[in-house]
């Protein structure tokens, strides 16, 4: 293994180099490195005529004015010489018209830039055919656009586009939906009306006929008329009565009589019964809904310890069971502006038997508990409110039902119904 350094720069010079040609024996082991040669080099004639050796590299004809690569011959260097060896190989040299060193030394330049510029056009051609793909990830990124480096701030500058206008359809056929002729209604509303208040004012007459001595209960009678259906004929008559009506200041209450025979003579005053015994028994209240009729329990709700009706809604109350022959009560808490209470311990296929309190007897109650409680006792009935005796209004006097209650306008909580039995006999 051959090992040199350059006589000038002392860089290393490998074996290749020295069989190749690159570097230039100058003296014995003593070598110039390529770089050092092309330095050293004189300037090139205006018209080089290389000259063609016996052995070596000749240079191809071409017509065109681009170099044409050089052919290479390997030639094998001769074994390490002493410098008595190389004396002698010079004067061979000289013998066989070799030429002298100047003549290789002039040579060699012009062979180092054939080389350099064909190995220059290999360079620009592998760069040209090569692409984009030759270029390094770092300045293929810098040459890309920015548009792919943050399409979206690119984007959010570009207006949206307007949505073109939908062709219009035709209007879609409606079905025909049957609607309920609202005036029909109102009419059978209103005469349903004016005949509940024609029935009112024709009972309290009734009782204003049969029962001479009490003014009072009759006047109470047209107030209630009066004021539930205004805007009735019934209601327009029963003010034009309490209008023409002297009515004095009501006694006290007397003892309850003997009951009075009414229309059909059936009883329709208060009669004293004896009560029930045992405690009471609560039947409808806040916590015992199930003694509610299920088909009306839906239309009350619990409010405030009591029961009230769901507002829009105007069904009545009523129990769960039948009840005979007992005594009940009651307890309830009137607003002001309720136009109307009833409390009905039987109602049934046989008729109803109840109470009925009206706006002037309900005002004064307002905004207090107070109680109503009723007896029944075989076709014999007894009510008190508070203690003071009620009027009763009996159709068919029935013996046994359900227990009914409902109020209009205002609210009249309901706080508990409750019932116990009465004593045997």
């Amino acid at each position: 293994m051959l090992i040199v350094f350059c006589k000038e720069c002392g860089k290393r010079i490998n074996e290749a180099e020295v069989k190749s040609g690159k570097a230039k024996l100058v003296d014995e082991n003593q070598y110039l490195c390529a770089d050092c040669q092309f330095a050293a080099a004189p300037p090139p004639p205006s018209a080089p005529v290389p000259a063609v050796p016996a052995s070596g590299t000749r240079p191809a004809t071409s017509s065109s004015p681009t170099l044409a690569r050089p052919q290479r011959i390997t030639k094998q260097m001769p074994a390490r010489k002493t410098s008595a060896g190389m004396e002698a190989t010079m004067r061979a040299d000289a013998r066989e018209g070799r030429g002298d060193s100047r003549s290789k030394t002039s040579n060699m330049p012009m062979v180092m830039i054939g080389g350099s510029v064909v190995v220059t056009l290999i360079a620009i051609a592998i760069l040209v055919f090569s692409g984009p793909s030759a270029k390094p990830p770092d300045a293929a990124k810098k040459t890309l656009p920015d548009t792919l480096e943050k399409p979206q701030d690119k984007l959010a500058m570009i207006p949206a586009p307007k949505p073109a206008p939908l062709p219009e359809e035709p209007p879609k056929p409606v079905a025909a939906v049957q609607i309920p002729n609202t005036r029909e209604n109102s009419n059978e509303m209103e005469d349903i009306r004016n005949d509940l208040a024609a029935a009112k004012l024709r009972d309290a007459k009734q009782f204003a006929n049969a029962t001479p001595p009490d003014p009072w209960t009759y006047k109470e009678k047209l107030e209630a008329v009066a004021s539930t259906f205004r805007s009735t004929p019934a209601g327009k008559e029963a003010q034009a009565l309490l209008a023409n009506l002297k009515v004095p200041d009501r006694p006290a209450p007397a003892p309850a009589a003997a009951p009075a025979a009414g229309p059909g003579g059936t009883p329709n005053t208060n009669v004293e019964l004896a009560g029930g015994t045992g405690d009471w028994k609560t039947v409808i209240g806040p916590n015992h809904m199930d003694g509610v009729n299920a088909a009306c329990r839906e239309h009350w709700m619990v409010n405030e310890g009591g029961l009230e009706l769901k507002p829009g809604v105007a069904d009545a109350g009523q129990s769960a069971v039948d009840y005979g022959d007992g005594e009940f009560r009651i307890r309830f808490i009137p607003t002001k502006g309720a136009s109307t209470f009833f409390f009905a311990p039987h109602q049934g296929g046989d008729g109803i038997v109840g109470v009925h309190l009206y706006r002037p007897r309900l005002d004064p109650l307002a905004g207090k508990e107070h109680e109503i409680v009723f007896v029944c006792s075989g076709d014999k009935y007894s009510a008190k409110l508070d203690g003071s005796a009620l009027e009763i209004e009996n159709s068919g006097s029935p013996r046994r039902g359900r227990i009914q209650f409902n109020y209009r306008d205002g609210v009249v909580r309901i706080l508990s119904i409750d019932y116990r039995p009465l004593e045997k006999r």
